[in-house]
């Protein structure tokens, strides 16, 4: 993983935390005692500064009362996970109807790659 995706990353992990600690009504302070962390830890996560580890990430969706997938809704989507939600999404489809589903997103992709 390159700098920038590592960065990006980072920024979607915090952002995704501090969305999930407001709605749980915690504040940084709250968070970071109760994980017995410094505030400036917690901070410089929701900042994208610092990404936790997937212990620390366990931790914070057990404190906000969340699982870890809701935790990381935000944070984006390698090609290969777009990939097999797509694949996912059309199994149940009869095998006539995938094609056509394969076919539009053919279509769009290489309208989109002309633009």
């Amino acid at each position: 993983m390159d700098k920038e995706a590592q960065r990006v990353l980072a920024q979607a992990v915090g952002k995704a935390i501090a969305r999930k600690r407001t709605q749980a009504s915690y504040t940084q302070e709250e968070v970071a005692e109760k994980l017995g962390l410094g505030l400036g830890a917690i901070s410089r996560v929701e900042q994208g500064i610092a990404v936790p580890t997937i212990i620390r990430l366990i931790e914070l969706a057990e404190l906000f009362s969340c699982r870890l997938e809701e935790l990381l809704s935000d944070v984006p989507a390698t090609l290969d996970d777009r990939a097999a939600m797509i694949a996912r999404s059309i199994a149940q489809l009869r095998p006539s109807d995938q094609t056509i589903v394969v076919d539009l997103v053919k279509t769009l992709a290489e309208q989109f790659k002309e633009k």
